[in-house]
Parts: C-alpha cells; structure tokens; sequence
C-alpha cells in the first residue's frame, strides 16, 4: 500500500533573474522535493536569503520564479484554478502587508 503525502513538492526549482546586466541570475534551491502530512509542523529556518520565503510562495503558486509539481490530497495543483489553490494552500508572511 503506498500512502501519498497529504501535500507534495516535487522536483521544485527556483532561479531569481539577474537584477542589473552586470549580475547573474541566482539559483535560490534546485530540485528539492518533500511531503507532508496532514497536521504536520514544519519548522523552516535558515539565514536570509537563504530561500524560506520563496519556498513558501512557490508552494502557494505566487512565485513566478519558481518551477515544480505540486500535489494537494492526491490532486495536482495544474488541476486547480490560482484561487482554488490559494484557499486551500496559503501563504502569510512574517510582516503583514494587510492591516
């Protein structure tokens, strides 16, 4: 019997173009795959500009940097609209943009 993970990332890139002609485009995180399951707290630390926020956002489909398949309970996010998948999988930043 082979159980999925309730949320899936498989084979996640994330490469950040360059921000000036003098720079180089920089790879954030390279085909980096996990699961989770439901209930599941994730504790993700590393130093800034490590990739935290941009993991999050690629996982919530916000990230137009960032390439990958995503699997919500079985279902892959290509089969979700934008806003179906937002409910759903959602990401809050540490400083609220909102008030």
């Amino acid at each position: 019997m082979n159980m999925r993970p309730f949320f899936e990332a498989m084979s996640v890139s994330c490469v950040v173009p360059a921000q000036s002609p003098s720079d180089d485009e920089r790879m954030v995180f390279d085909n980096l795959s996990f699961g989770m399951e439901r209930g599941d707290i994730i504790d993700l630390v590393g130093p800034s500009g490590s990739g935290k926020s941009s993991l999050l956002t690629a996982c919530a489909r916000l990230n137009p940097h960032a390439h990958g398949m995503f699997v919500l309970d079985g279902v892959g996010s290509d089969e979700f609209s934008a806003q179906q998948w937002r409910r759903d999988v959602s990401y809050l930043p540490q400083k609220p943009i909102l008030t």
